[in-house]
């Protein structure tokens, strides 16, 4: 065991196990997994994937509510896990974890069902999205474009860029929801 390993046993199993003791293991989700925003001290190394895949591999006795399996966030180009960017990333932690697997980041509807129907998970979060768009499983059903997020804004001290996006106009949801009748 790498000394990566050891400090993810130290502190993240030890973590885990003292919410267990509280709470049923079927409530507790977690987010995890090899994905680095490639900046700072947030950077793939040599260890990065065997430390995930540990932890997955580990995860899988728990018996957990599920787990969050994040896409990149950033180029991974001549990084340690270059060969892990878009979907490589969920089909080989899905090999890993057989619990509710759901994927997030950069994953539209039509490529979340995809990935679903290939078995590579059983949800899609959609983080940014949902900002963007207060009413986004709207869109979705209608097939209605989405607003863009304006990250820029994301961690500010005010409301622009979280609670400002426009919704779809209301005449445009009761015409969609009387033809679906």
């Amino acid at each position: 065991m790498g000394d990566r390993q050891r400090i993810a046993r130290a502190s993240f199993f030890e973590a885990l196990e003292a919410v267990l003791e509280v709470w049923l293991s079927n409530r507790v989700g977690v987010k995890a997994g090899p994905m680095m925003s490639e900046q700072g001290a947030f950077r793939a190394t040599d260890e990065t994937l065997r430390t995930s895949e540990y932890v997955y591999r580990q995860l899988a006795g728990y018996k957990l509510s599920h787990m969050l399996l994040m896409r990149q966030m950033a180029d991974l180009t001549g990084t340690p896990i270059e060969h892990t960017s878009g979907d490589a990333v969920v089909h080989h932690f899905r090999r890993l974890y057989t619990g509710t697997l759901i994927l997030n980041v950069g994953i539209s509807a039509i490529h979340g069902a995809r990935l679903i129907a290939e078995g590579a998970g059983d949800l899609v979060a959609f983080g940014r999205d949902y900002i963007a768009n207060p009413d986004l499983a709207e869109r979705i059903r209608l097939g209605a474009p989405l607003n863009e997020p304006r990250p820029e804004y994301f961690y500010g001290n005010s409301a622009a860029g979280y609670t400002d996006y426009p919704a779809l106009p209301q005449s445009q949801l009761i015409q969609d929801r009387s033809n679906a009748k």
